[in-house]
Formats: structure tokens, C-alpha cells, sequence
């Protein structure tokens, strides 16, 4: 999970979402509970986001670096690779446990069940 959010966060930088936000809790800001086919997993960021503000535009005020990020190597696409492995292997453990889960639903209902029969004869 450490892993997705670090990747996340960094794939956020790439495309200079952190510029919107100045606050240092940007990326904290910016989570969202929503998910979605475009969206990541645990940030909840739209990628598909239409909100007229072109994604890798940097409207905050940084230092100039002697060389450029694609230069150093630093791409969205290069990034986002480690976000959708992460994701992938996030979504398949949680593929493992749902029989476990299903399981533990049932069990509970049959012991609320047996539960709240008791207190009725009682």
C-alpha cells in the first residue's frame, strides 16, 4: 500500500498537480473516495479529469533544475507504470480474500440471527 501511495503521489507530481494545491498537504487535499476506471486507486485522482486545466501545466514557483525532468528520466507514463502494477497487485490480494470476507458476512448473520432468536425467547 506504502508503495501505491508513493507511486501516486509521485505520478501527481509528474503532471504538476501539486502546483494547484500550495498548500504541504496537497496530496492529502486532493484524495478522494471516489474510484473509477480512470481513476487511481488510493488518491482517488480522475486522470481523465476534464476541468479545463491541461494536465503538466506548473503554475507554482520552483527552483530551475540544470536539466529538465525528461532529461533526468522522469515521465508520467514511466510513472504510472509502478501506480497500475501496485494497483493490480492491491486489487488481487483483495481478490484472495473475498471468500474470507463472504465467509465472515455469513457467519455473522447466522449469529445475529441465532442472537436475536434467543433474546425473543427470553
Amino acid at each position: 500500500m506504502l508503495e501505491l501511495l508513493t507511486a501516486e503521489r509521485r505520478l501527481l507530481e509528474l503532471l504538476k498537480v501539486d502546483s494547484l494545491d500550495p498548500s504541504p498537504e496537497w496530496f492529502e487535499n486532493l484524495c478522494t473516495i471516489k474510484s473509477g476506471p480512470n481513476r487511481l486507486l488510493l488518491s482517488g485522482h480522475d486522470l481523465e479529469r476534464k476541468s479545463g486545466v491541461q494536465p503538466g501545466l506548473d503554475f507554482a514557483e520552483r527552483e530551475k533544475e540544470l536539466f529538465g525532468q525528461q532529461e533526468m528520466g522522469a515521465d508520467a507514463i514511466w510513472a504510472l507504470k509502478p501506480c497500475r502494477e501496485a494497483a493490480a497487485a492491491v486489487q488481487a490480494r483483495l481478490e484472495q480474500e473475498l471468500p474470507l470476507l463472504s465467509a465472515a458476512l455469513t457467519w455473522g448473520r447466522k449469529a445475529a440471527a441465532t442472537a436475536g432468536k434467543r433474546k425473543a425467547e427470553a
